[in-house]
Parts: C-alpha cells; structure tokens; sequence
C-alpha cells in the first residue's frame, strides 16, 4: 500500500472514533456542550446528561436524521436548534429530516410556538420539504406535536409515526 492510501485510512479511523469538542459549556447560553463522538454529534447538558444527537445524513435518499433524548428544557431546546442542527442541517443539503422523540421526556408546549414561527421558516428556506416526527415513549409527551402538525402541516409535509421504520419508509417514498 502506498503512503497516501495509508495517511487517508487513518484519518478516515480517526474521523469515525475520536471524540472532538465543538462548542465548550463556557460558550453556552445553558450550559450545553457539543461534541462530535465517531460520527455523531452530540449535545450533553450542563448535568452531563446526552440531550440531542445528530446522526450521519442519509445522502442517497437525502435525510437528515436527529433525536431528542432525555428531559430537555425549553431554552436549551432553542438554543441546540439555532446554533448545531441549523448549521449542520445547511451542511446537509438535505430536504427530509427525521427527528426522533421516541427518547424524549416531556413536552414541547413551552416552544411550539417559537418553533412554528422561527424555526420552521429557517429550515423551509434551507430547503425543507418533509418532515417526520417519530413519537415518544411518554404518552404526555406526544400531545405537544398537535400544534406544531397543525400548525406546520400548511407550510410543507409533515407526519408522525410510532417507529424509526414507519418515518424512514414514508421519507424514501416520497421525492
């Protein structure tokens, strides 16, 4: 093997099983800390506990996926959307999203509103065509995402699903 081959084998090594901070607590609103683990992207909170995780995209069928995980409060909430998932999601290119809930403890009442009117705008206009919502465990949990459907169902195509399977099958039906 030549020289070349082996610098990229390793690098791609590295890439997949090295932890990297992106964004320190001390730059935080909240707390929060972003940290790229292999190849996702994850953001713990101030307690140290995982909130959010970006997974790899879906480039064939142009997916982006992400999941809330655990309590998550409504400013760290805003905070994870505007700052790591927008950028990501720009880099992205992509026009589906899967955000997965099914992880998820409480509700999402507090930031509907601020998610309809801010952050839907951002991402329709990076591109955003479909939109699946798998739903959480907690059976509260899920009654937050009736305004939001609603609400957002006008501006592009939204669904919810109870698994992965079910949102994943929806998104590489459609174009």
């Amino acid at each position: 093997m030549n020289a070349k081959f082996l610098r990229l084998l390793l690098a791609l090594i590295l890439k997949l099983y090295m932890t990297v901070i992106i964004n320190e607590r001390l730059a935080s609103k909240t707390g929060l800390k972003v940290i790229q683990n292999g190849p996702y992207i994850e953001t713990y909170n101030k307690y140290g506990d995982i909130i959010h995780r970006i997974e790899p995209y879906d480039h064939e069928h142009k997916i982006f996926r992400h999941s809330l995980i655990g309590v998550v409060q409504d400013d760290e909430i805003v905070e994870v959307f505007e700052g790591v998932l927008l950028q990501k999601f720009k880099e992205s290119g992509c026009r589906k999203v899967c955000v997965n809930h099914s992880k998820h403890e409480g509700s999402l009442d507090g930031v509907n509103q601020w998610l309809v009117d801010k952050y839907l705008p951002k991402v329709i206009g990076m591109g955003l065509k479909y939109h699946a919502i798998v739903l959480a465990e907690e059976v509260f949990a899920n009654l937050s995402f009736d305004p939001f459907t609603e609400n957002s169902s006008e501006i592009f195509h939204n669904r919810c699903f109870a698994s992965v399977k079910e949102a994943y099958a929806w998104l590489t039906s459609v174009l």
